[in-house]
């Protein structure tokens, strides 16, 4: 079976605090607060499963993939990066606020049902560089007129998107857009 960690609290790195994560899943119950320590999750997920969650600190987090469960609202109050997959669970909402959010994997939102990736600021850049899939029922919306740049393509079956004022860029790879 699947090895799973469950932290039902708030996490936080303190300055020179080293948190080695095993090649296993960490169900995270509450907020992921970096103020400088070091995270280094290779082969590792991070699913958020609270009800309302913030990634913050003073210093950036790098994840390997990052999934939303339950009924969370999970929100980045710090740049994020992704090096893995993010995916946005039926009836969860995935909010990059006004700090850069890069996911170098694929992004899936919704699974199949509802799900929601709410862009609320322009500040930060948005690059999204494996496929973004938005599945039938689910929502984008870019309320915050954030550019956004796609190096792999975007397939949108879903319910809602919203695409707001700000540039759409396809750059570095040959990309499909589909739905």
């Amino acid at each position: 079976g699947v090895v799973a960690l469950t932290i039902g609290s708030t996490v936080t790195l303190g300055s020179g605090t080293t948190f080695t994560a095993g090649s296993f899943t960490h169900n995270v119950a509450g907020n992921w607060t970096n103020n400088g320590g070091t995270f280094t999750n290779t082969g590792s997920a991070i699913n958020f499963n609270g009800t309302t969650q913030t990634i913050g600190g003073s210093a950036t987090t790098t994840f390997n993939n990052v999934s939303t469960g339950g009924s969370t609202n999970t929100s980045t109050g710090i740049a994020t990066t992704i090096s893995g997959n993010l995916s946005i669970g039926n009836g969860t909402t995935f909010t990059a606020a006004g700090y850069a959010l890069t996911v170098t994997g694929a992004t899936t939102v919704g699974g199949g049902a509802s799900g929601s990736l709410v862009i609320n600021n322009a500040t930060g850049t948005k690059i999204f560089t494996g496929l973004v899939t938005i599945a039938n029922g689910a929502t984008w919306n870019n309320s915050g007129n954030s550019a956004v740049t796609f190096r792999g393509g975007i397939t949108h079956t879903g319910a809602t998107f919203t695409a707001g004022t700000g540039v759409y860029t396809f750059d570095t790879n040959s990309q499909a857009i589909g739905g």
